[in-house]
């Protein structure tokens, strides 16, 4: 879900030092490929049966199905739960997932 930018880091620390770029220190190394939450993502679970896809749920109380080769969720489910902590694909049916939340 996450990519690190470690030759932009790289190359920002150079322009740093030869004093030909920004100062900033305090920029995240990671950048979401994907599209986010509207609030912090808790849970990523793969599927067992397709490698190409994953789940993500989060604190807006969304569970969005992706597939690695497309930055848009495939599918964006919001069940009634306030908050979602938790999540899992089924092992035995490929369509089934559970998912859970902070209300119990």
């Amino acid at each position: 879900v996450f990519r690190c930018l470690i030759e932009d880091h790289h190359h920002r620390n150079q322009q740093e030092q030869d004093g030909s770029g920004p100062k900033s220190k305090y920029r995240s190394p990671i950048k979401s490929d994907f599209s986010p939450h509207a609030g912090m993502t808790c849970a990523v679970a793969s599927s067992p049966f397709h490698r190409s896809l994953f789940l993500t749920a989060g604190s807006d109380s969304t569970i969005k199905v992706f597939n690695l080769l497309d930055r848009k969720p495939i599918l964006q489910l919001e069940p009634t739960a306030p908050c979602l902590f938790s999540l899992s694909w089924s092992p035995v049916r490929p369509m089934v997932l559970a998912a859970g939340s902070g209300d119990g």
